[in-house]
């Protein structure tokens, strides 16, 4: 690997547990940008393909044009579905979440946020509409409402082989990683790594 493309190496630490792995296929939850930033860029540029999950437009649009072999939706991911309010922090786009107190906080570095409604879907129920077959990797980044979207899957139809989930709450707020580290224990995952950032 000659270049990362993520925050913390996290495409890195991924490519050495796959190897020479040719092609596979990622469920990237709170994707972000398409290629600032990304846990599955890189992989996109070897020839794999996934789903990505993004609520905000102007993000999702993109994918479109840069990334046409994923599959693109804009729906919330949480553990039941439904509608929910998504509050969008402008110009700190990382910073955008389901969880209204860590937007507010984004007020701290100078930027507002609104307030919208979207669509919420569950991890099995997106799958499920989408065939997917396997999950090689699984990245959930979403703001502090991780414990949301793995209470939504279905471990006995769709187990990711690796899990790459953020700890670290939003603005810095300490970690926020017990709230669902204990789901995925149940389910025999095993604690491998910790980038600073997020947990493998």
């Amino acid at each position: 690997m000659d270049l990362s493309y993520a925050q913390r190496l996290e495409d890195y630490h991924l490519a050495c547990a796959f190897a020479d792995q040719r092609q596979g296929f990622y469920v990237d939850i709170g994707a972000g940008h398409p290629v600032a930033d990304s846990v599955s860029f890189w992989f996109y540029l070897q020839g794999w393909r996934g789903l990505v999950v993004e609520p905000q437009e102007s993000l999702l649009a993109l994918y479109r044009h840069v990334r046409p072999r994923d599959i693109a939706s804009g729906s919330l991911i949480g553990r039941e579905t439904g509608d929910a309010a998504f509050h969008i922090v402008e110009g700190l786009h990382g910073l955008s979440s389901m969880v209204e107190r860590n937007a507010r906080q984004a007020v701290a570095f100078g930027a507002a946020y609104s307030t919208v409604r979207r669509p919420v879907t569950t991890l099995a129920e997106l799958c499920a509409r989408h065939d997917v077959d396997r999950i090689d990797f699984l990245k959930v980044d979403v703001e502090g409402a991780e414990e949301d979207v793995f209470a939504g899957a279905d471990w006995s139809r769709w187990r990711p082989r690796i899990i790459v989930g953020e700890v670290v709450a939003p603005h810095g707020a300490g970690e926020s990683w017990r709230e669902w580290d204990a789901v995925l224990r149940a389910r025999d995952y095993v604690f491998t790594l910790f980038d600073g950032l997020n947990r493998f």
